[in-house]
């Protein structure tokens, strides 16, 4: 898997992340761990710290189509999430979440959506 992730990036394929955890008799992986799993090989195949964060937000946003998210921005949709540590050093730090926010925003009048 490495090396193809590896081929299709280097030839310009968007890659984007999954969202599904692992619900089997197998194997539990608690929702959302997976993803943190996913970005680690992702880096490991080639892909910069950035791009791996662009895969797991903006381009899943862009290639589904969902056009009022991803954005901090007048009647956009903000989910934030405060990180312990530093993405652009270590990906593997999108598992320290210290805080989340949903549906953050301000409307057009300055109001706080929260």
């Amino acid at each position: 898997a490495k090396e193809s992730v590896t081929r299709i990036h280097k030839a310009g394929v968007p890659i984007l992340t999954g969202t599904d955890a692992n619900q089997s008799l197998m194997v539990v992986v608690k929702y959302g761990e997976a993803l943190h799993r996913e970005l680690e090989p992702l880096v490991d195949a080639g892909l910069s710290n950035e791009e791996a964060l662009r895969a797991a937000t903006i381009l899943a946003v862009e290639w589904f189509r969902s056009g009022n998210r991803a954005a901090i921005a007048v009647w956009k949709r903000a989910d934030m999430v405060l990180i312990g540590g530093n993405l652009v050093d270590d990906i593997a730090d999108t598992i320290n979440v210290e805080r989340v926010w949903i549906a953050v925003g301000e409307s057009r009048w300055g109001e706080k959506i929260i």
